[in-house]
């Protein structure tokens, strides 16, 4: 059997989000910005801001990085590490260059033509290195918040700064519902231009997004209301199940690890440098699939990434199967 952690995807959400059966799928193209029922239920999460629905968040960012490229006086973009891998091939297909922040932190130039891209919870450690507090003010901070709100931890306050501060924030339901094959995201800014501007890039690319995906959100919304403040009752329950294999994690292979934090959906650690042959020959023999870390920027050689969002009896037996303990 071949296990593959490596991957996003919020298994782990199917058991608690139960997706709505009664819902007719349009003939018709869907409307540019999206649709009204799933804009009605977003405003109520984010009032004040402007909001254009996206074929998931990978469509919003690499929206949001091509209007990045059309700023004619030298804009530079940077990102901490470690991040995620898709924010160096999202800026290559938009056609710009990524900077990666190697120390933590690093001194970002001052400018409105520089542009950090922070993650918060970060993928893949769960947090950041840098926090809003430590950029420019001139900046125009870019939030990827794909696991800021729903099951993933209690990250609403300082998520809500970030909101509040950030050029452009960017939003997944793939990660609030576990419902990855529907590719509905969304970006917020209140930055008028730039909203019309994404939304022209979102028509020009894909002719808006599917109307039964975003109509499914919407439904699911109304379902599982997402707020900054609190979690509902099905989201602490799922954040729960997170935990517990958090711990589990922990105690299986944190003694094979220098380093070890767990927070989210991931495990993001580093094994022993006498250790990592006989870790990787593991991987290998019970063909378990694991990101390696230079899939998050980072050169030093033994760091891993596990998620935790996969099936329970899934983890145990691979964590069991890694574990040197006796």
């Amino acid at each position: 059997m071949n296990l593959n952690f490596a991957i996003g995807e919020p298994f782990f959400l199917h058991r608690y989000i139960k997706i709505p059966s009664n819902i007719v799928p349009s003939r018709t193209y869907p409307p540019n910005g999206g649709n009204k029922a799933l804009l009605e239920q977003l405003v109520e999460i984010y009032p004040g801001y402007h909001i254009v629905v996206t074929n998931g968040a990978r469509q919003a960012l690499g929206a949001v990085m091509y209007e990045v490229r059309q700023n004619k006086n030298g804009a530079r973009m940077y990102a901490p590490v470690p991040h995620w891998g898709g924010f160096r091939s999202t800026a290559v297909r938009a056609g710009i260059s990524l900077h990666s922040l190697r120390r933590c932190p690093d001194v970002i130039p001052t400018g409105p033509n520089v542009y950090p891209l922070i993650t918060y919870p970060n993928n893949p450690s769960g947090l950041t290195c840098m926090g809003f507090d430590q950029i420019p003010e001139d900046n125009r901070m870019i939030w990827d918040g794909a696991y800021a709100l729903g099951a993933y931890g209690d990250y609403w306050g300082l998520s809500k700064m970030h909101l509040d501060q950030a050029w452009c924030s960017i939003f997944s339901a793939s990660k609030l519902f576990g419902i990855s094959g529907l590719r509905v995201g969304w970006a917020v800014t209140k930055d008028l231009n730039l909203y019309k501007r994404l939304r022209r890039t979102v028509e020009a690319q894909t002719c808006g997004v599917s109307t039964y995906a975003q109509d499914v959100v919407a439904s699911l919304l109304r379902s599982y209301p997402v707020s900054f403040q609190e979690k509902n009752r099905t989201f602490r329950e799922a954040n729960e199940s997170l935990r517990i294999y958090a711990r589990y994690c922990k105690s299986a292979i944190g003694h094979m690890c220098e380093e070890f934090s767990v927070s989210g959906m991931f495990a993001w650690f580093k094994i022993y440098p006498e250790l990592q042959l006989k870790f990787k020959d593991k991987l290998v023999r019970h063909r378990i699939k694991l990101a390696p870390g230079t899939d998050f920027g980072v050169e030093e050689e033994g760091w891993w990434r596990m998620s935790l969002g996969h099936k329970g009896i899934n983890i145990v037996h691979a964590l069991q199967c890694l574990s040197l303990k006796e």
